[in-house]
Formats: C-alpha cells, sequence, structure tokens
C-alpha cells in the first residue's frame, strides 16, 4: 500500500488520523490510550484512561504504511500479547478490549460482558492486512506470531455461528475464512468463506439491501469489509459478489444523504446519535476518503467528541481503499432534489423519509414481532426529524425500546403506538420520550410546536410535558391517560423559510 498513490482526501484523512491517535500513544506500554467516557468500557472498573487493544492494532497497520517498522512491530507486539489462548474455552482466539480487564474463569467467561466476540475479526482484519501487504518487513518470530494469532482468532470464530444477518460482522468473518484458506491452504476455510458469502448476498437480494438498515454506525464497516472483499479476498465469486453490494449500499446512501444538512435522514436502526458532525462514525469516515473534511460528515478532531475510538477505522477503510463511486459524488456534495423515499428493508417492514431543502423527516414501520437481536439495537431511532435552525442544525426523535411505529411523508410525521406493548410495564400507559437538540426550548401547546425556523402543528391523545433541559437536550414526556389506547401523534412541518 503506497500512500502517495491515494487522492487527495484519502492523505487527509490519513494524516489527521494518524496525528490524532500518534497524540494517544502511550510508548511505555505501547498501546493507544483514551478516554472511556468518549469510548466504551470493557470488563473493567480500572479508573480512565484505557489502553485500547483494537485500535492499537489499527494505529500499528497505519505505522506500517507510514514506515515506522519498528514502532509498528512495538504494537503487534502487544496486540498480540492480549489474545485470549486459553484452550476450549468459548474466548478462545479473541482478544481482551483493554489489557486492564480480567477474565477469572475462562470457561465460564459471560459473551459481550467479560470479553466482546466481535474483536476476532476486528483484530484479524489488521492482521490479514499487515500480512498482505508488509510480511516481508516482519522479522520471522514476528510473522510466525501474527500468523498464528490470525490463525487461532479464525479458528474460535468458527465455533461461533454468525448469521448472514448480523451484516457487519458475517462480512468480515467471510473475508477472513477465504483469506486464511488460501494462506494457509485450507479449503474448508476458503468453502466456508464463499458459503456465509453466498448467504449474505442472498439476504441482501431479497430486498437489495442489508438488514440493519439505514445505520451509521454499521454501514461504515459494511463498506470496509466489502472492500476487503474485493481488494484482498482471493475468492473471484466474493470479489463479484462484493462489487454489486457495494455499489448497492452506496446508492441507498446518497439516497438518503442530505448534503446541505450534511447527515443521513432516519430512521437509524443503528446510530450513536442524531447529527454525524457531533461523533466519530465509520461512515462519516468513508465519506471523508472521498469529500474530505471540509465536506464530511465528522466531528472537529481538536476537541474531545464521542466515539473518539471510532476514528481508528480510518486506517483499514484507507487499506481497503473505500471511497464513492464517481458517478454519486455529486450527491454528496451538493443537495438535490426533495424526495420522498419508501424503501421495504424485510418482509413488511418499510423505511420512510421525506428530505426537503431545509427538512428532512424519517420514520420505522417494522412491526414488532419482525424485529430480532439482529436487526434492531437499543440506539435505535424510530421516529426522526432534523432542520435547519438558522445558527445550526436542529433535531428531535421519539425514543422507544419497541412499540412504537412512524411513517414520513411530505413534510409531516405520523407516530403511533401498539398498545399494551412493551414501552411500559404490562397495565401502564403507554410512553416514550421527545429528545429535541434545538438552539433555543420549544414552546409546546396543545396543537403547535414552536422551535427557532420551525413551525410544527400536531394532533394527538398524547399528553406532552414541559421540556427538560437534559445537558444540551430537551427531553419531552409523551403519555397516555389509558394503557388500552392506541397512541398517535400527526406532525405536520412549516416554517417561514422555504421547507
Amino acid at each position: 500500500m503506497i500512500l502517495e498513490q491515494h487522492q487527495p482526501a484519502e492523505k487527509e484523512l490519513y494524516c489527521a488520523a494518524m496525528e490524532w491517535l500518534d497524540g494517544h500513544w502511550d510508548g511505555a506500554a505501547g498501546l493507544i490510550k483514551l478516554d472511556p467516557s468518549l469510548s466504551y468500557r470493557g470488563n473493567t472498573t480500572k479508573e480512565q484512561p484505557l489502553h485500547y487493544v483494537r485500535e492499537t492494532a489499527y494505529y500499528a497497520l497505519g505505522l506500517f504504511i507510514r514506515g515506522e517498522t519498528q514502532k509498528a512491530l512495538i504494537a503487534l507486539d502487544r496486540v498480540l500479547l492480549n489474545q485470549l489462548t486459553v484452550r476450549n474455552t468459548e474466548p478462545c482466539g479473541g482478544f481482551l478490549r483493554h489489557p486492564q480487564e480480567t477474565i477469572v474463569a475462562p470457561k465460564k467467561a459471560v459473551e459481550w460482558v467479560e470479553y466482546n466476540p466481535n474483536w476476532r475479526e476486528y483484530i484479524g482484519l489488521a492482521l490479514a492486512i499487515i500480512l498482505a501487504e508488509f510480511d516481508t518487513q516482519l522479522p520471522e518470530e514476528m510473522r510466525e506470531r501474527t500468523e498464528e494469532g490470525l490463525r487461532a482468532a479464525m479458528a474460535g470464530s468458527l465455533w461461533r455461528r454468525v448469521p448472514a444477518e448480523y451484516t457487519h460482522i458475517a462480512l468480515i468473518k467471510a473475508f477472513l475464512l477465504s483469506f486464511c484458506g488460501v494462506r494457509y491452504d485450507l479449503e474448508a476455510w476458503l468453502e466456508g468463506g464463499e458459503m456465509q458469502g453466498r448467504e449474505i448476498f442472498r439476504v441482501f437480494k431479497e430486498h437489495h439491501c442489508f438488514p440493519t438498515y439505514n445505520s451509521p454506525t454499521h454501514y461504515g464497516i459494511d463498506l470496509l469489509a466489502l472492500g476487503l472483499w474485493r481488494k484482498y479476498s482471493p475468492s473471484h465469486e466474493m470479489q463479484a459478489m462484493a462489487s454489486e453490494m457495494e455499489t448497492g449500499l452506496w446508492e441507498d446512501i446518497a439516497r438518503f444523504y442530505h448534503a446541505g444538512l450534511s447527515n443521513l435522514a432516519g430512521p437509524y436502526a443503528r446510530a450513536y446519535g442524531m447529527d454525524l458532525r457531533s461523533y466519530a462514525s465509520p461512515l462519516g469516515l468513508c465519506l471523508w476518503a472521498s469529500l474530505g473534511k471540509t465536506l464530511a460528515p465528522f466531528p472537529e478532531l481538536s476537541t474531545p467528541f464521542p466515539q473518539q475510538h471510532e476514528l481508528a477505522f480510518a486506517i483499514p477503510i484507507l487499506a481497503a481503499g473505500v471511497t464513492v463511486p464517481s458517478s454519486l459524488l455529486g450527491t454528496f456534495k451538493t443537495f438535490g432534489n426533495e424526495r420522498l423515499i419508501e424503501k421495504e428493508f424485510r418482509k413488511e417492514a418499510f423505511a420512510t423519509a421525506w428530505i426537503g431543502k431545509e427538512l428532512m423527516v424519517g420514520g420505522n414501520t417494522q412491526p414488532e414481532e419482525k424485529r430480532s437481536h439482529f436487526h434492531t439495537a437499543p440506539a435505535e431511532y424510530p421516529a426522526t426529524v432534523h432542520w435547519n435552525a438558522g445558527n445550526g442544525l436542529g433535531w428531535f426523535c421519539a425514543q422507544a425500546s419497541s412499540g412504537l411505529l412512524a411513517k414520513a411523508a411530505e413534510k409531516s410525521l405520523s407516530i403511533r403506538t401498539v398498545p399494551n406493548s412493551t414501552v411500559a410495564p404490562q397495565g401502564e400507559p403507554p410512553a416514550f420520550k421527545l429528545l429535541v437538540h434545538s438552539p433555543a426550548p420549544p414552546i409546546l401547546s396543545l396543537d403547535k410546536w414552536v422551535f427557532p425556523s420551525l413551525i410544527v402543528d400536531v394532533s394527538s391523545n398524547f399528553s406532552f410535558s414541559e421540556p427538560v433541559a437534559r445537558g444540551e437536550l430537551f427531553e419531552i414526556e409523551c403519555t397516555l391517560p389509558t394503557p388500552q389506547e392506541e397512541g398517535f401523534i400527526s406532525l405536520n412541518f412549516r416554517s417561514n423559510q422555504c421547507l
């Protein structure tokens, strides 16, 4: 991988990410050190900051690219030292999230709590790229350890069923199986990778999309994995499938993207927030690689920002050659036409969105019984509104774990709740919260909500509390008088500006 051959935006992203990672390098420990309040905390009660193993693996790759081989070898050594190697245990082949973690009884280790099984795939992809691009720079002992680490990670992954619907990890696993199958002359692994690849492709073809739909978090990882299929997979069949899925995914992203507001319209299957410019996301990095920092939906790196660990994904994203197709670049640079979107992403499950020049609205009509662990996450946003508030981005969203359906239409959004759903304990009135980000507190009345630059005409059988400030947000409680009643809210948007 020769950096000089990349486009200016890619070089800019690489230099910015590496400069930031350089600033978080703990030379004494040989690991990246981050603030867990802005990242994630694994199975440890240690005080901050913590050392981060996965992010160190990506930094090692970045150091190899920059030609700092000795420093890269130190980082790679520390990553491999944090691999879990107790045979005949569930975590075997995985990695600690932080060296500060301890797993007292590996045979009884609790998945997701004591260890994250996805670290096999996340760190495995970095090891694979290092071996593919820089194996001649590895001393013999380090090459053998890296090969053993990658092979152990995939051996552990083989015991874990990763369904095709769990797209981002399934994509990486399929790539690594094919890569390792050829590298280690294991025909069954290559066939297993291709078999999983075909199943992912079959699921994609059902609705020409992935089941975890419209996800700023997972989409970036999906694109990274598809780039790995395209560039590093030895399977020509997987390369061809990757090309079709990658194009289709970028087209979907472009359909929901608002260049003027620098955000995807909702609803979001998985997201860490409502504004891509306020937290780090893999999708934001993928867009930065083609658009440059000025146009990319990504926070400023000079001040602390949430999900900061995601910035390390820039390195494998660049290595995999993830870029926006040239035919779609204009869509991500300049707002185009107003549009109404209705997309069936699973059987009887629809995402709808209205995208106007100064407003975008999103709604998810996925029935509760159609959801599963792999299609829904606690951070789901089933009803969303973004608008140009004059001096910044305004937004609000309905937040509920289940039982809430929403549909967007031109300059409008309808929300309804399912009676006696799991939103509230059985027998209690349905309720959910509206979270609001606005330059000024909203003014609520029975039939009208007033925000800066936006007026919302309201028809509903819900009662709304006065907005309560929660940090930078306002929180509004929405409740019904009786649990048997189906709640509804009809919102129509207008403004002194042209929506």
